[in-house]
């Protein structure tokens, strides 16, 4: 019997060094069946720290910062990735982030077009009108549109008046199992003194759109009612802003020097996550914020700032997706507050919406039978993310 010839997929990535939509990237490749022959498209493989399954094809991308050399850049790459989709007959294209994705459909050949987008109002991460413009025109020639919530599906809709059928929500995929092995890991011994008290944990890149500065606002009200306890970042500093400089001059300034810890991209931040009393999260906006997900597989209680989008869809499933906190709420699978800013003050005035942030780590940390309800509930919902499932409705986009 004639073998049946595998299904060519190329998957475009810029980067596979740190992030969410890395780690995505990541999970996917793994995740695929076997059915699929996987080339992986990657602007250069330096510092490549997620896995991939497949063939992996450096790109050779140089970034540019003038307009000029940008526009000749999206002319030259167009060019290349067209010529290797040909070369490897691919039958289907998935990009991850803006940029990749329109140089996924403008180099369209005999491919299938899928693009996915993880933020709300993505044409404004262009700095540009003219890119701008390509987003407004290109994205309606995909084949099919992944977004990772429902908020972003209807911001898709109303920015680009693309038709509803064209866009499925599939969430990101998170390998449960996994995640509750490796939280069980032993901490290195030169952390250990971190966790002589309690912890609350931020996880994730020190970044303005993170919202920390509100965070560390949050964390000294917070110690007037609860001595011990500290606080953790985990994550690398932007490679944009300053915050990792606004932030330690924040902690002078709030005279919390001994309670505040600073952790680069571990290996292994589940464990960190596990032995933390609470996760949590200030973001400005979002599109589906791993983390969460990933601290309710650990077990650990979450508290989130009630932004666009993503953590009401995970937290409060059965709500509106354009409902917001304007108080804290009590949700299904965790706690929700009123959404931040972005105003950056370095001093010791306190919001309202920071003071909600940090009456709802109190209440958390004081009331163990809450505590407890989240904690069970939360490896509960976890599993609604879990690979398994989600590859599924990739492979069937594939199929």
């Amino acid at each position: 019997m004639e073998s049946i010839k595998k299904k060519q997929v190329a998957l475009l990535i810029a980067k596979l060094d740190q992030g969410g939509i890395q780690r995505v990237a990541s999970n996917i490749s793994l995740g695929l069946s076997d059915d699929f022959e996987q080339h992986i498209f990657v602007y250069n493989t330096k510092n490549m720290n997620f896995p991939v399954k497949g063939n992996i094809i450096d790109l050779d991308f140089i970034e540019s910062k003038n307009i000029f050399s940008k526009f000749l850049n999206l002319i030259s790459r167009m060019l290349k990735i067209r010529k290797l989709k040909r070369q490897y007959h691919i039958n289907y294209s998935i990009s991850f982030f803006d940029y990749t994705n329109i140089y996924n459909i403008i180099s369209k050949s005999k491919d299938k077009i899928i693009l996915t987008i993880h933020n709300p109002n993505s044409s404004k991460v262009f700095n540009s009108f003219f890119l701008n413009l390509i987003a407004k025109f290109t994205f309606r020639k995909a084949d099919t549109i992944v977004v990772v919530s429902e908020f972003i599906k209807k911001d898709l809709i109303t920015r680009y008046r693309l038709l509803p059928d064209k866009i499925k929500v599939i969430y990101n995929p998170f390998d449960i199992a996994i995640i509750k092995r490796k939280c069980c890991e032993a901490i290195e011994e030169k952390y250990e003194q971190i966790f002589n008290t309690p912890v609350i944990i931020s996880v994730g890149r020190l970044s303005r759109e993170k919202g920390q500065v509100h965070l560390l606002k949050s964390f000294k009200k917070l110690k007037e009612d609860i001595k011990d306890l500290n606080l953790l970042f985990l994550g690398n500093p932007s490679d944009t802003d300053d915050t990792q400089v606004v932030l330690k001059k924040m902690i002078e300034v709030l005279d919390l020097t001994k309670d505040v810890y600073f952790i680069s991209n571990h290996e292994n931040p589940y464990k960190f996550i596990k032995r933390s009393r609470c996760l949590v999260l200030t973001s400005l906006y979002e599109g589906l914020p791993g983390v969460i997900i990933e601290a309710l597989a650990c077990g650990t209680p979450v508290i989130s700032t009630d932004c666009k989008s993503g953590p009401r869809e995970i937290l409060a499933p059965k709500s509106e997706i354009d409902k917001t906190a304007n108080e804290i709420e009590f949700a299904e699978f965790g706690i929700l507050t009123p959404p931040f800013n972005g105003e950056i003050r370095v001093d010791e005035l306190i919001s309202k919406n920071e003071e909600y942030f940090a009456d709802a780590i109190s209440i958390l940390l004081r009331d163990e039978q809450l505590y407890q309800k989240y904690s069970g509930k939360g490896i509960e919902r976890a599993y609604d993310f879990d690979s398994k499932n989600v590859i599924k409705k990739y492979e069937a986009l594939i199929g």
